[in-house]
């Protein structure tokens, strides 16, 4: 048990990198294009018409993909006043819990978004910007990201619960 659980924390580590460093290229998409707008703008006398738009979509991108990363790396919201108080082992269960409740937060959020999502598809609803882009083309990041964040989660509570049932043993000092 103990392997697998080692084998999905690499895989979800794993997606959770490729996902953050897609989000990396988004930043510089924004940068890039803010850029060119405000250069194109002030020096040039041109709009590219669809920056603002874009960029939106890019910041909407970057913050979905850097979640499950986010909370892998331990940054993630946390009432510290409440787990400083408590045992390690109160506390990996008091986490456990909020994972495990975080996870069935995410998997509703997953659903409406992909609600949302299907929506925009049967519609054919695009932007109401020049550009007229497919909601659908910006909306589908929201569940993939929201279904991987679900999945952080839901190993994170399977590791706080299984160190709060058994907790590891010190290690001998020889």
């Amino acid at each position: 048990m103990a392997r697998r659980l080692e084998a999905i924390d690499r895989v979800l580590g794993g997606i959770s990198s490729v996902a953050i460093r897609v989000s990396c290229v988004f930043l510089i998409l924004v940068f890039a294009l803010t850029n060119v707008e405000i250069l194109g703008r002030y020096l040039l006398g041109f709009s590219t018409l669809i920056a603002e738009e874009y960029v939106s979509y890019f910041l909407v991108w970057m913050t979905f993909l850097g979640y499950a990363a986010t909370l892998r790396g331990g940054h993630f919201i946390r009432v510290q006043v409440v787990l400083d108080k408590v045992s390690p082992r109160l506390g990996d269960f008091l986490q456990g819990i909020a994972a495990l409740l975080s996870c069935g937060l995410c998997v509703v959020l997953t659903f409406s978004l992909a609600e949302t999502v299907r929506m925009s598809w049967l519609f054919h609803s695009v932007s109401l910007q020049v550009s007229r882009t497919p909601l659908v083309i910006p909306q589908s990041i929201m569940p993939v990201a929201m279904v991987l964040l679900a999945l952080v989660f839901l190993n994170e509570a399977v590791r706080r619960l299984r160190s709060a049932v058994h907790p590891p043993r010190a290690k001998s000092e020889a």
